[in-house]
């Protein structure tokens, strides 16, 4: 069978309405995404019924098997979607993570997760940080994905470094700390690095200044270094910030700081 004929039978058996219980939600989000990740294409499930799925997931659900519910957390994550979820259901969100850390950069219908929010959230780059996962308490795991929520809920950068209140965030240690690591990440520049960037400028040790001064040096492409630029004319307030812009002018032509390169 082609995949084309595949996936329109695939949407067909799950075009589903009506109300379903909690342990159907989970079952039928399970072997939607199962099928679409063995040959690679959407499922169909989750678009129709994302809110119910992360609602259930977010509770603390009774009887219900352990394996499903780490399926259900791993097909969640590796479709890129976070929530709060109970402490009773934690460790079945760590093993679902695990789960998919091997699939990241395997392709968009393998896997959607976003290595920097999986670094932020739980600490980990890939499938050979495994065994960090489990370092990051249900506490810390809360506390960053408040972080996590916020940023993602601008519409643009531009938004985010006006309106966000970084004095909120900088009191946890665990977050800056994985913030003045997250440098690497900013060649694929999205809300996540766009948050941890304001962090480092926010913040007002030497460690969050001394991680984007190294990260200059790094043969940085014209787009990343307008990026920069804007958000540190925003914080230009502060002798370690003026002097962050300096570096940047002095590593990069000055029209690459100044002048947003259109691409038409």
């Amino acid at each position: 069978m082609n995949i084309d004929k595949r996936k329109r039978l695939h949407d067909k058996k799950y075009s589903i309405i009506g109300k379903l219980t909690y342990e159907e939600i989970i079952n039928y989000f399970i072997e939607s995404e199962n099928e679409a990740l063995k040959y690679q294409f959407q499922g169909h499930f989750y678009p129709m019924w994302h809110y119910e799925i992360k609602d259930v997931l977010s509770k603390a659900l009774k009887g219900m098997e352990a394996e499903k519910m780490i399926d259900a957390y791993f097909h969640l994550t590796r479709l890129n979607k976070f929530i709060k979820v109970k402490e009773k259901n934690y460790s079945y969100l760590l093993k679902g993570v695990e789960k998919g850390l091997h699939l990241l950069g395997k392709g968009y219908y393998i896997s959607e997760s976003d290595p920097s929010a999986l670094f932020l959230l739980f600490g980990v780059m890939n499938s050979n940080d495994s065994a960090k996962l489990y370092d990051t308490s249900h506490t810390e795991y809360l506390n960053a994905f408040r972080f996590y929520r916020k940023i993602n809920s601008y519409m643009c950068y531009h938004s985010l470094r006006k309106k966000l209140k970084p004095e909120l965030y900088l009191k946890d240690s665990l977050l800056l700390k994985r913030a003045q690591k997250m440098t690497s990440f900013f060649n694929n520049f999205d809300f996540n690095t766009a948050g941890v960037l304001v962090l480092l400028l926010a913040d007002t040790s030497m460690s969050s200044k001394q991680a984007l001064l190294k990260y200059h040096t790094t043969d940085l492409d014209r787009n990343i270094v307008w990026l920069l630029g804007s958000f540190y004319k925003d914080f230009n307030t502060t002798k370690a910030n003026k002097q962050l812009l300096k570096d940047l002018y002095d590593h990069y032509p000055s029209e690459w700081v100044d002048d947003y390169e259109y691409h038409y």
